[in-house]
Order: structure tokens, then sequence, then C-alpha cells
């Protein structure tokens, strides 16, 4: 473990959603599953679509600022941060892959820490621009970068939105959903990301089950053609479909 790469205020989120996740178990009902469903397709649809291959990716983009704004929401909501770190992160990603410049390499800072996305950036904010293009953000996402500006009140804003307008079960529906999609993404990031160069068999296949395909069962043929929006036919890749 990296102790210099973590960012102790992921822990509070770790603490935060287990605890809501475990509070949704406790007093499960059966119509929970619902908007449990619900909420795991619209994180999930935030993460790929929204920040991966709309900010992360370019690959298409909504036309509709009123649309990115509910999804820029959602990514606080869910933790992910503001949209451009998130879309900066994962270029990071791509472009350091496994070095000490890959914000969430296992290899780097440690399988604990890159499995709860405890890290932190390896260069400081200002430093970014030296590493990454960031022009197109500028251009194209300029109506979000608000909430790079005041990531924590967009969180807590939209977390006591939901607290007030539907109580404590929705809070713990919510954090349930979004806690199942952190255990997601901590699959891809720690064990599918465990060897240098990716991926394993099984470890494809259950991510695909709870990620979705196009971040699990493709995710090597993702990274060596990281802006081709589908590798694999049908609807069993949905979010492919519903961009085409």
């Amino acid at each position: 473990m990296n102790f210099k790469r973590i960012d102790p205020l992921r822990f509070l989120v770790v603490i935060w959603t287990h605890c809501l996740a475990a509070y949704f178990l406790y007093t499960f009902q059966w119509w929970y599953l619902i908007p449990f469903i619900i909420m795991n397709l619209i994180f999930n649809t935030t993460i790929t679509v929204f920040l991966h291959k709309s900010l992360g990716h370019r690959v298409w983009h909504y036309k509709s600022k009123v649309i990115d704004h509910f999804f820029a929401l959602m990514t606080q909501l869910h933790f992910m941060g503001h949209p451009w770190g998130w879309a900066i992160m994962h270029r990071f990603h791509h472009k350091y892959l496994d070095t000490e410049l890959d914000p969430h390499s296992p290899a780097q800072v440690g399988h604990i820490v890159s499995y709860f996305h405890l890290w932190k950036m390896p260069v400081p904010n200002k430093g970014i621009s030296k590493y990454i293009d960031m022009k197109d953000l500028l251009k194209d996402y300029k109506h979000l970068l608000i909430y790079s500006k005041y990531p924590m009140a967009f969180t807590v804003a939209i977390w006591a939105f939901v607290g007030l307008l539907f109580g404590l079960e929705g809070l713990a529906i919510v954090g349930a959903a979004s806690c199942f999609q952190h255990h997601s993404l901590g699959i891809i990031d720690c064990i599918v990301h465990r060897t240098p160069k990716i991926i394993h068999s099984p470890s494809k296949w259950l991510t695909g089950i709870m990620m979705g395909p196009p971040e699990g069962i493709e995710h090597l043929e993702h990274h060596a053609q990281p802006y081709v929006h589908s590798h694999i036919k049908g609807w069993f890749d949905y979010h492919a479909r519903i961009i085409e």
C-alpha cells in the first residue's frame, strides 16, 4: 500500500456508502429493488456513457447541456468527483498505464487503495496540463467547469436534496446502489488490472456481470482501441446500442 497516494477524504465515502448499504439490507423490502436497479442503471450510464465515452475519450456527446448537467450531478451523487477531474484521471490511466502516473494502478498504489478508490491524482492540479491535453474539455465542456470549482458543495447539496425528498430510506437505496457500483469499479481497477497490461478471463466475466460489458468483457480491446465506442455486437452492449 502506497500511503503517499491515499486521499483521506475517500475513506469517508467508503464508510458512508457501506453504512447506507448495511441499512438498506437491514430494512430491506422487496419494493426497494425497483429504485435500486434504476439508480444502478443511472450510475452505470453516468460512468460508462457520460464520463467515459463522452468526456474521457470524446467518442460522442449529448447535444443538450441540460443532460450534461444532470449527469454531472449524478457524478457528484456517486462520489466520482467532478466531470473534468474524472475525464483527466482516465486519460492519465490510458496514457500512463501501470506507471507512476497511472492514478489507480494496483502496482503503484496498492490493491486495497485501488479497489476502494482511496487514491489521489499523482500530480498536483496546477501541473496536470503538463501531462494531459485538456483543450477539448475547455472548448466543449466549459459549462461543467463550475463542478470542479465547488465539488464538495455540489456533493453535499445533492445528497441533502435526496435526504429531504426521500428520507433515510431514499438515502439508503441511493447509497446501496453507489456502494454496489463502487465495488464494480474496484473489480475493474484492481482485479482486472491486477497484473501489467491487464485482464484474465474469469475477471472479465465477473466484471461484465457487475459493471456491464463495455467495462468488463471488452476491457483489453478498449485499451487497444480506446476511441472505438463498442467492441461487442448486439444488445449485450446496451450502452453502445443506445448511443447508436
